[in-house]
């Protein structure tokens, strides 16, 4: 786990910068290791999310509170006020739920809560699984931003993404591109943002079979729908396909009232931006070179 000195940590994915600062008189705390690259050095930049850790843990969730908008058995959204959810956790540290974090309703500030054994031993834990993705997406899509299953390289100075269904051949492709000379982000989990005029594309901490990700960030040449042959063949997609690929390798963020628009409007923003192809590839380099025909001009 990543151990700060200090009571404040900031770390940032694909260029949206989230800050966490203890209250006054509150001990350190630490992440989960996965967010170690994303790590930014102490500055002045003006974050996009700001979280306050409390020191104490939450106060027991009421029987009469406010209305569960989403519940998947292991964490859920509870509706407190017009502008804040509540998200808990089913602990397994102790009986029944738990409030994990007070968010505003688009994710930009809110109070998160320690788990109970880190009251007991220190340094406090904030911020971990289940509910550090549902915090991510959830100011994703409020920032115009969406995560994609699919693989991410930096190559030439470029990003390019690479999407299909399962099987397809993303970490193929990008274990491919690796031994041309790329650098790997992720071969599983990426994050999309438009971004001004615009579309830039980075790594989230979550990979697959690659035991590692790479924090580089830019703008999103290409993406390319894979699609596995025994010949290589490039076919461009129209926005409109694009945004239906697109769509189906999306995470969807359902637990925010207004996430699916909000995911449907930024994908149909990066199809219409990003040139996308139908990639139809075999295992082998001549199928990097089609890409580059595309992406280099």
């Amino acid at each position: 786990m990543i151990q700060s000195g200090a009571s404040s940590l900031s770390f940032s994915l694909a260029g949206i910068r989230f800050d966490f600062r203890g209250l006054p008189g509150s001990p350190s705390f630490r992440l989960p290791d996965e967010y170690a690259l994303f790590l930014n050095p102490p500055g002045t930049d003006a974050p996009d999310a700001l979280y306050q850790v409390s020191p104490v843990g939450a106060e027991a969730i009421s029987s009469d509170g406010g209305k569960i908008f989403w519940d998947n058995g292991l964490w859920r959204v509870r509706r407190f006020a017009a502008h804040r959810f509540d998200i808990e956790i089913h602990d397994a540290q102790m009986p029944g739920w738990r409030k994990a974090a007070e968010v505003e309703d688009d994710f930009a500030a809110g109070l998160f809560f320690p788990s109970p054994c880190s009251l007991r031993d220190g340094p406090l834990r904030p911020f971990h699984h289940p509910q550090d993705r549902a915090i991510v997406l959830g100011r994703f899509c409020h920032l115009r931003g969406v995560m994609i299953h699919s693989s991410c390289v930096w190559v030439d100075g470029k990003v390019l993404l690479f999407f299909g269904v399962s099987g397809a051949g993303k970490t193929t492709i990008a274990r491919l591109w690796r031994s041309d000379g790329a650098t790997i982000l992720n071969d599983e989990r990426n994050l999309i943002r438009v971004r001004g005029d615009a579309v830039w594309a980075g790594a989230s901490p979550w990979h697959g079979e690659e035991n590692k990700v790479n924090a580089a960030t830019g703008p999103l040449a290409a993406a390319f729908f894979l699609k596995q042959s025994a010949t290589n063949a490039l076919r461009p997609m129209p926005p409109t396909e694009s945004l239906t690929r697109l769509l189906t390798a999306a995470f969807i963020p359902v637990f925010v009232p207004d996430g699916p628009g909000k995911v449907l409007d930024a994908c149909g923003t990066i199809a219409e931006r990003v040139p996308s192809y139908e990639l139809s590839f075999t295992p082998d380099k001549r199928a990097l070179d089609l890409c580059r025909s595309v992406v280099n001009g």
